[in-house]
């Protein structure tokens, strides 16, 4: 290097340098020569260290004592302590006033809770905001996440839900308006959840859905809104930019381009831009991808496109987006490292936390500690004595310094405030620093009531007269009356997530379907073995399986078909065929609806199967479950007498209901008429798996005139203008799994 490769003929001035590399240290030692050039450093703690071979012999010793500042520490469990203690603070936005932020995720609460009281002009941002934190980088993920989870042409209904409800896609204009985009995906949402068991899904499928656009336009017409087929169209044209765009790549350039051209569409066709941030955010990413479209890794391609997911994820987690700004202007707002060589009279510092002030720096798992320090790169080391040094000559320049940290289980206070604190200390001779640390603490009640009982007006109690009971809706009231007012009265249900999990509900579902299927060809005469035919139950299996999961050849469908199949061929060998040879069975109906009048009260139910063993009649009812206590009744430890105990002995009306209604139906005495549970989630198929409704047969009757006393008295509680919708006596057996913790109020017991 010699002074001709430096333009200009004027002083060459280098300022601001602490820590140098081996090239760096090179490139300062041969420019110390010439004429030219100045070197400025800051004295501070450790420099003359760092750079005592370019000072002469008696200028390498320490320098003077760094003067202190008024120091003052606050104390927060979380964030939103610091940025109310900062809040308080700030007196007014002038230009002596510096707030540094380490961490950039505190930058937007200080902006909305804080700075939002100040002119805009009064102060300034200058840090570096990270890429992977902008709602674009979701909006990219949230795309890449539907094509990486693609199985085939199909897309995962989840991914794909998540993604086109972002709030880029569901706000693309159609026309001068992003409102239809909006009820369209709305609409699309709401079919897909009436089919949540169909996990994958081509998109010409979802285009071709019979009902979301129809509904779609339904309820944009009365705005004149656009038609169905404009809505298909506006949908494919959605599909076609972003997910078929994204399923193959001939090289690393034009992926990098595509990305380029779906931020531009965005950018035109969508509300975004009138988002906060969403222009320097666009323009930032933009820059990181036509980066790498100018690498030398451009012409390269991956021979998958996950790959290229990866490039990108890992490139725009490196990067970030500084806010520009005037450094003389008004109040500043820092992050770490934009402070030096700046000196301010009041400085207020937030997570000063150790980790982030200063940052926790990783070694390259390429170039270890050892080998980068003989290679003389730059180490960790070396950026943490950076940081020591930036924020002691910050300290020294200031007359007042706030420190805010986060003090809980998982975060703990900084290296450099522990310093001070202990300067204090000693300065004060005080043995703790309790006394130097002003905590910021909140007023918690961790009082938990019991929700009120809701009155039953008058109009309410004759409507409920009038409805159709039945055994779910009672056994709601059993346990929980309040329970049976929001699902019955006000009709409200938990929505339904599009998971993508398959939840032992739908699975008891299908099994339903299945034997349903299976045996209805097979009702009105003595069953005997030939009827028991395996491949004809797989056969049900597969045609149902197929109607609610979609195909079962690959994957998690595969297990649970194959699963399923098992333990239903299973139950035919284990349990239904040694029953053939022991008893004289004949099937009456499969998944009959049956309706009764009852002491003036309508029951309904659903009856998975009705037949007769050896003359007699029975009634089964399928459950996946393998638990008996869940669904054994204790009616010898029942007192009448104590109401709120009847749920613990009586866990389910179902097979009560049951029986009254086939004795209605039949004339038979219910007495006469058996009822059981098959649990079918048990290991071993055999009769181990009847659950009956009387484990002693010689006392059903007794039995039942207990349970037509529950059931009539419960009947005439739910009409009753007098009897409130109370809360479950037991709050902890009945609410962790209700789906109304958060009406009542007892959210709190679900966590527990």
């Amino acid at each position: 290097m010699e002074p001709s490769d430096i333009p200009g003929g004027g002083p060459l001035i280098f300022a601001g340098f602490y820590a140098l590399t081996k090239a760096e240290r090179q490139i300062f030692l041969a420019a110390s020569r010439w004429a030219r050039v100045q070197q400025v450093f800051q004295d501070g703690p450790g420099l003359r260290e760092k750079i005592a071979d370019l000072l002469p012999a008696g200028q390498r010793e320490g320098p003077a004592p760094v003067p202190r500042p008024q120091v003052q520490f606050t104390v927060s469990p979380d964030t939103h302590g610091q940025v109310a203690a900062l809040n308080a603070a700030l007196a007014r936005a002038d230009d002596d006033t510096l707030i540094v932020l380490p961490s950039a995720e505190t930058l937007f609460p200080i902006l909305r809770h804080c700075l939002s009281r100040f002119d805009p002009e009064s102060y300034n941002v200058s840090l570096p905001y990270p890429l992977h934190r902008t709602p674009l980088y979701g909006f990219f993920n949230a795309l890449m996440e539907v094509v990486s989870t693609m199985d085939g042409p199909r897309v995962y209904v989840p991914a794909y839900v998540s993604f086109v409800l972002h709030p880029y896609v569901k706000n693309i204009r159609l026309g001068a308006s992003a409102e239809a985009t909006r009820v369209l995906f709305h609409a699309l949402e709401e079919r897909l959840e009436e089919s949540r068991t169909l996990r994958f899904m081509t998109l010409e499928e979802i285009e071709a859905d019979p009902r979301a656009a129809s509904d779609a336009a339904a309820r944009l017409a009365d705005g004149g809104g656009p038609s169905e087929q404009e809505l298909r169209a506006h949908l494919a044209d959605i599909h076609h930019r972003t997910i078929a765009r994204f399923r193959s790549f001939s090289s690393i350039r034009e992926f990098a381009a595509t990305c380029v051209e779906l931020v531009t569409w965005v950018h035109d066709k969508s509300t975004a831009r009138e988002h906060p941030y969403f222009t320097p955010f666009s323009e930032s990413i933009v820059e990181s991808l036509e980066a790498i479209s100018r690498s030398l890794v451009a012409g390269m391609s991956f021979t998958d496109q996950q790959s290229y997911f990866t490039l990108l994820r890992t490139y725009l987690r490196s990067r970030h987006l500084s806010f520009p700004g005037t450094p003389l202007h008004g109040m500043q707002v820092l992050g770490g490292l934009e402070t030096r060589s700046l000196q301010f009279g009041k400085v207020f510092v937030l997570d000063a936390n150790e980790g982030v002030f200063p940052e926790a720096f990783r070694e390259n798992t390429l170039l270890p500690f050892s080998v980068r320090r003989a290679l003389g790169l730059s180490t960790s080391r070396d950026q943490e004595d950076l940081a020591d040094y930036h924020f002691q000559l910050l300290a020294a320049g200031a007359r007042t310094m706030h420190l805010f940290y986060v003090e809980n289980s998982d975060r703990q206070r900084s290296r450099f405030v522990e310093r001070l604190l202990w300067e204090e200390q000693k300065k004060r001779r005080l043995p703790e620093d309790r006394r130097l640390v002003r905590s910021i603490s909140y007023r918690v009640s961790l009082t938990n009531s019991a929700p009120a009982p809701v009155p039953k007006t008058p109009e309410v109690a004759a409507w409920l007269g009038t409805v159709e009971h039945s055994a779910t809706s009672l056994d709601a009231y059993l346990e929980c009356p309040l329970k049976f007012y929001y699902r019955t009265v006000l009709r409200l249900s938990a929505r339904e997530d599009l998971s993508g999990e398959i939840e032992s509900r739908e699975i008891g579902t299908l099994v339903h379907d299945v034997l349903a299927h299976f045996f209805r060809d097979r009702t009105g005469r003595p069953l005997d073995a030939a009827d028991l035919d395996l491949d004809a139950l797989t056969a049900a299996l597969d045609g149902a399986f197929a109607d609610r999961f979609g195909s079962a050849e690959s994957g998690a469908n595969r297990l649970l078909r194959d699963q399923v199949n098992r333990h239903l061929r299973d139950f035919l060998d284990g349990y239904q065929g040694p029953l053939l040879r022991s008893h004289r069975v004949a099937i009456t109906s499969v998944e009959h609806d049956a309706r009764a009048l009852w002491k003036g009260f309508v029951l309904r139910g659903r009856l998975d199967r009705v037949e007769e063993r050896d003359g007699k009649p029975f009634l089964i009812d399928y459950k996946t479950s393998a638990n008996r206590a869940y669904y054994r009744m204790r009616l010898d430890r029942l007192s009448l007498e104590e109401r709120e105990s009847w749920h613990r002995w009586i866990p389910t009306l179902q097979l009560p209901i049951y029986v009254l209604l086939h004795s209605q139906e039949t004339g038979t005495a219910p007495a006469d008429i058996q009822a059981m549970f098959l649990l079918l989630g048990r290991n071993r198929m055999d009769t181990g798996i009847e659950l009956p409704l009387f484990e002693d047969p010689a006392a059903s009757y007794e039995s039942w005139a207990v349970l037509e006393r529950v059931l009539e008295e419960l009947l005439k509680e739910i009409v009753s203008a007098d009897v409130p919708f109370s809360p479950a006596a037991d709050l902890r057996a009945a609410c962790p799994r209700c789906d109304f913790t958060a009406i009542c109020g007892t959210g709190w017991l679900k966590r527990g």
